[in-house]
């Protein structure tokens, strides 16, 4: 676990000339063990290289003691910083302190050069650093897009929630809440996932010993505001938006007169560069990327009437809803429609294929409609249950027939070895082979993985190459490149199932398959 926000960033704005600034942000009270401290200095400095200058940026109410550990103790601290020179701290070391209201004073060091236009961007580039490195921008796949509460269509949206995970990373942003929840009794918050920041600045405030009412802290979903109620916010409240991706919000919040405009605070803004500058005092980091931000996102497009939306006319994308008080995405609202199969649009070939491999069941039958691997990134796709299939093959006497001609057909006599794809079902279908074939050619049973090469010993014969079930082919392309140099091995491909997305994909990959010797 990470115990300091610590990163890197490039400055073209405070200065003419490019310098790359490294920053260590400590909100802790106490640094308990200086060992552990330098440890985490030197895991990072492990990845990345030595930079112009070195930033440190540590509370007010800071223990003295830890803070000489910047000081007096700062060679042992930063004792691992690559290629540091003998003055380096001395040039380019300076420790911010930054107090209640959310101010930064240099403490030590050189004073930069427009200090306010630095200590803006260097807040900008970290809290855009927290919302990519924890995926705060969500991607949709070609099949569907977002509509937003604003009924706006677009193909990503900002999720706020996802990027406060890190303790470290958190204070990093509340710090930058400070001065504006200052003499507020109400945060209302446009959705519960951020809650967590307005908590974080009243322990802020309670390490600087400050006395204060702790403020209520309510949740709303944000375009539920204008249309279920007609309330103003109180004058003594803040309205806390997680994210925009136009200032709309902003906009419609003063032109309603629901509140004022110093009432207002966008946590992470990506959008048109006007409505930045509108709003810029009601943003806390403006993510969208420019000529002097090439660390921020790209602005991406969005519709605001769905009659003109490119997402569902060209691409033919499902629309779905992000409601919620926790922005999720919810599953599209299904309406029955009685449809007529016309005789030119139906192929008896296909229907005799999935009536013989359907099956009305969750956990049965070979074909599985709407189906996800247990993988982080795989889609919804339509899934082959190679596995069931094998398992249950008295169920499915034409394809039990038709692999055992083709094992009998396409096993040699002197196969070596069976290299099976990483998935289950070509393990399986690799020890179905194994089965079915004399004992007296006993090939070895090999997992392709990075090191698969070096269990290949043999210099002649032949190499099986086991798919329970290929696509695109990539694999079988990857194993053919690798074995390339092994001249004197041949290669077979066994493929459960062949599902090409047409007939020339298929008929391109065979041609650079037969390119290499088999």
């Amino acid at each position: 676990m990470r115990n300091y926000f610590i990163y890197q960033y490039e400055d073209v704005v405070s200065s003419k000339d490019k310098q790359k600034v490294t920053v260590l942000f400590v909100h802790q009270s106490k640094i308990g063990s200086q060992n552990a401290l330098a440890q985490e200095v030197n895991n990072f400095f492990q990845e990345y290289s030595i930079t112009d200058k070195l930033v440190v940026m540590v509370p007010k109410y800071l223990a003295s003691a830890s803070l000489e550990f910047f000081k007096t103790g700062r060679e042992i601290t930063f004792q691992r910083i690559p290629g540091k020179s003998a003055d380096y701290f001395d040039k380019c070391l300076m420790i911010y302190e930054y107090d209640a209201d959310g101010n930064f004073a240099l403490i030590d060091g050189k004073k930069p050069k427009n200090e306010s236009k630095f200590i803006s961007h260097l807040l900008r580039s970290g809290s855009t650093i927290i919302f990519k490195n924890n995926g705060g921008l969500v991607e949709s796949t070609p099949d569907h897009h977002f509509v937003f509460p604003s009924n706006k269509h677009c193909s990503k949206f900002i999720r706020t929630g996802n990027v406060l995970i890190n303790q470290s990373e958190i204070f990093f942003l509340a710090v930058q809440l400070l001065k504006h929840t200052k003499d507020r009794n109400i945060i209302y918050c446009d959705t519960s996932s951020i809650n967590v920041l307005p908590y974080s600045v009243f322990e802020l405030r309670r390490r600087f010993k400050q006395e204060f009412e702790c403020p209520i802290v309510h949740s709303f979903e944000s375009y539920d505001v204008f249309e279920k109620s007609t309330d103003s916010f109180s004058p003594e409240s803040l309205v806390l938006i997680s994210s925009s991706t136009s200032g709309n919000i902003i906009d419609r919040l003063l032109k309603e007169k629901r509140a004022d405009k110093e009432q207002i605070q966008v946590v992470y803004f990506l959008g048109p560069n006007d409505k930045s500058l509108n709003h810029s005092a009601n943003i806390i980091c403006n993510l969208t990327k420019d000529n002097d931000f090439e660390l921020g996102e790209e602005e991406f497009e969005t519709y605001n009437n769905p009659d003109d939306c490119k997402l569902c006319k060209k691409n033919h994308s499902r629309p779905i809803n992000i409601r919620g008080d926790v922005f999720l995405t919810v599953q599209p609202k299904v309406e029955q429609h009685l449809l007529t199969i016309k005789p030119e649009y139906f192929s008896k070939s296909i229907g005799t294929f999935a009536q013989h491999y359907k099956s009305g069941l969750p956990n049965e039958g070979v074909i599985k409609v709407y189906y996800k691997d247990n993988f982080p990134d795989a889609n919804y796709e339509v899934y082959f249950d190679i596995v069931y299939l094998l398992n249950n093959l008295p169920n499915f006497k034409r394809f039990e027939e038709a692999l055992s001609r083709h094992i009998d057909k396409y096993i040699p006599a002197n196969t070596k070895y069976l290299l099976h794809l990483p998935d289950i079902g070509s393990e399986e279908l690799a020890k179905h082979i194994l089965t079915k074939i004399p004992s007296s050619i006993k090939p070895k049973l090999i997992k392709l993985d990075t090191n698969f090469t070096s269990e290949i010993t043999e210099e002649s014969g032949t190499v099986v190459i086991v798919a329970s079930c290929i696509t695109t082919g990539k694999k079988l392309l990857q194993i053919s490149r690798l074995m390339r140099n092994m001249e004197k091995l041949n290669l077979v491909y066994f493929v459960g199932i062949y599902r090409p997305v047409n007939e020339k994909f298929s008929t391109d990959l065979i041609s650079d398959l037969k390119k290499r010797k088999r």
